[in-house]
């Protein structure tokens, strides 16, 4: 049987629900906290608890607040052929993925870091690349402008060490 062992510590868990045709539906289930309010009475006065171990502290409602997202990938619940179990596999597999991707994007989100990308920016090779593949009629506008940046770069002493970049003199890596 096809099940999937989520960690506790994940957020998102990847779930699974079970369909009548004998798969399993891929979803993400996202945690995004909780929210507690006081039960007050008809009067508007707390509401206590009157015996066992909270007795005396004031009764509490617990919202959890949770998102689902579905994957739009499907496991086989009972695989009987090796294609089937290799199937689930790399469904799985493509599933985990995107679980991670996900995750990365929520810690992006709210505690503001991210894995680094090893990637190099250049944005005179990126605006030549662009006016090349450019269909309108104003071609020579966006050309001339890239020319006058540049220009502007090699002018101003504080920018100029910006303008051998495109030379493979200076290359930049973000964090």
């Amino acid at each position: 049987m096809a099940n999937i062992k989520t960690k506790n510590k994940q957020n998102p868990k990847l779930q699974q629900a079970t369909l009548s045709d004998g798969r399993a539906s891929l979803y993400l289930e996202f945690y995004l906290g909780r929210t507690e309010t006081p039960v007050l009475d008809e009067d508007g006065n707390p509401v206590y608890y009157t015996d066992g171990a909270m007795k005396g502290k004031p009764k509490h409602k617990i919202k959890h607040d949770r998102r689902k997202e579905n994957l739009n990938l499907y496991i086989w619940i009972a695989p009987r052929t090796q294609q089937e179990r290799l199937q689930n596999k790399n469904t799985l597999a493509l599933a985990e993925k995107i679980r991670f991707e996900r995750e990365q994007q929520l810690l992006e989100d709210r505690e503001g870091y991210r894995l680094k990308k090893e990637r190099i920016s250049n944005f005179h090779d990126f605006f030549e690349e662009y006016i090349e593949n450019y269909t309108k009629a104003d071609k020579r506008m966006i050309q001339l402008a890239h020319r006058r940046f540049r220009a502007f770069l090699k002018e101003t002493p504080a920018y100029a060490m910006y303008d051998r970049i495109s030379s493979g003199a200076i290359k930049i890596q973000p964090l």
